[in-house]
């Protein structure tokens, strides 16, 4: 194959597979919710528990973040939250879950998250006690299911806990993409034509 088919090749399955981009599907910082201890969310569903919006003007562990939420709530009893409309996912597609966390003093605490529909669950723990700086954690997955809901799970209850704000989650290039059956068909064409040009140059 000349070098012309072999480009020719390479753009056809370059545009096979699609453009590589980076797309966030959602994103909070809970900075549009009410200051309030067991308090409600604007875009999150708090699916067992509480949970307390807390921030500048209420309990501001980390000034300069605006509001942020302790997953574990005022109530013994720590919190379950949920995005209220699932979110679209391409089956494929890798995918980056990321927010930033501290914690409201008291001992070491652990949480479960992810999002739904078998695509992610994960353990995140942390295990000194007291306070801890304000720090930002993301993960890859590869969506396995064409929908699902971001999820955070808080273990314990005794009303200091993990707190969690700039929750974001984006798509991370192009979708993995079947090998379309008419290509071995096409590289047979191209293959041939490459042979049509050789013996007119001969």
């Amino acid at each position: 194959m000349n070098r012309t088919l072999a480009a020719a090749f390479a753009t056809a399955c370059i545009a096979l597979a699609g453009p590589a981009a980076a797309a966030t599907v959602f994103s909070d910082n809970f900075d549009a919710d009410t200051l309030a201890l067991n308090g409600s969310l604007s875009n999150w569903t708090v699916s067992s528990g509480t949970i307390d919006v807390i921030g500048t003007g209420s309990f501001n562990f980390y000034p300069g973040n605006g509001n942020f939420l302790d997953l574990d709530g005022t109530s013994n009893n720590a919190g379950r939250i949920e995005t209220k409309l699932p979110l679209a996912f391409t089956i494929g597609q890798t995918y980056t879950l990321s927010f930033s966390f501290g914690r409201n003093g008291g001992n070491a605490e652990s949480m479960t998250y992810g999002v739904t529909g078998g695509n992610l669950s994960q353990v995140f723990s942390l295990l000194q006690g007291g306070t801890v700086p304000f720090s930002a954690f993301s993960i890859d997955f590869v969506a396995s299911s064409a929908s699902g809901n971001i999820f955070f799970d808080h273990a314990g209850g005794d009303n200091q806990g993990i707190v969690l704000d700039n929750v974001r989650l984006a798509s991370v290039g192009t979708a993995v993409v079947p090998v379309p059956a008419a290509l071995p068909l096409m590289l047979t064409g191209l293959i041939a034509l490459g042979a049509i040009a050789r013996r007119r140059r001969a």
